[in-house]
């Protein structure tokens, strides 16, 4: 009777223990209906830990919360970018550090985007309500 009264208190107890309040969170990052590339963008809450993506050659990303929860909080968050030569696929780096391709190229606009969307002047904001696989993130 023990045993079993203890097997409910410690399910009773991690009821909730995983990231409910974590959501998959994926999409673009788009200018003038034009993907960004190479780009971190950040998703900031007004409270915990913020999400964060580097975007790929298409602009396309996928938040990540911590090592074992992709996606971003519940609630309202300021989004920020930062450009990042780096490309989002390790092959691709690799053989760029290799010389076998050339450097991702900065897309054009990138310091009109970085004085709008960098940190610490970002207005935009995205409320993240459920999980969402084609979030278009404008820097327009």
């Amino acid at each position: 009777m023990r045993f079993q009264l203890l097997m409910l208190l410690l399910a009773v107890t991690c009821i909730g223990c995983g990231r409910s309040d974590v959501v998959p969170v994926s999409g673009t990052v788009v200018r003038g209906g034009q993907p960004v590339p190479n780009v971190v963008v950040w998703f900031t809450p007004a409270e915990g830990r913020p999400s964060w993506a580097l975007t790929d050659s298409n602009g396309h990303f996928e938040l990540e919360y911590n090592r074992e929860h992709k996606g971003a909080k519940v609630g309202k968050h300021v989004v920020t970018v930062k450009y990042d030569a780096r490309p989002a696929d390790p092959v691709e780096e690799q053989l760029i550090l290799t010389g076998k391709k050339a450097r991702p190229v900065r897309p054009p606009g990138m310091d009109e985007i970085l004085a709008k969307y960098g940190p610490g002047v970002s207005q935009l904001q995205i409320d993240v309500s459920r999980a969402v696989k084609d979030l278009e993130v404008k820097v327009d």
